[in-house]
């Protein structure tokens, strides 16, 4: 009797988490290899796997760093993220606004500029 309420509950989170990737793709811009900007970010939202980017522009939340060695560097930490202690490989959603994007056309790199640094995250459907 479990197994047969865990088929119905599984459905149904599917079926809410597409249609809020729906909703999001129907009104932000994508962030995607195609695009080129070059904007101020002051606000940042993770809903459920997808990164929205003052309330305009989304893309994968799952997008990483593309290099980087942040062990021992807390300076860079406290500047780019939203807590000390990060991932491994920390992801676009973990960043702390306000900061300013960068990418070119035809790019899957996106730059994260702060003050006088800059990382690079690398877009998630570009694996």
């Amino acid at each position: 009797m479990g197994k047969l309420l865990e088929i119905p509950i599984a459905i149904t989170l599917f079926i809410s988490l597409t249609n809020c990737i729906n909703v999001i793709r129907d009104n932000y811009l994508e962030i995607n290899s195609d695009t080129e900007f070059d904007i101020e970010v002051y606000h940042l939202k993770n809903d459920r796997g997808a990164v929205t980017i003052d309330d305009k522009y989304w893309f994968p939340s799952a997008s990483k760093v593309v290099e980087g060695d942040f062990e021992n560097k807390k300076d860079i930490i406290k500047l780019f993220f939203r807590k000390d202690h990060i991932r491994p490989i920390p992801r676009f959603a973990d960043l702390k606004p306000p900061f300013k994007l960068v990418k070119e056309k035809g790019d899957e790199q996106i730059a994260v500029i702060k003050e006088r640094d800059t990382i690079f995250f690398k877009l998630s459907n570009q694996n």
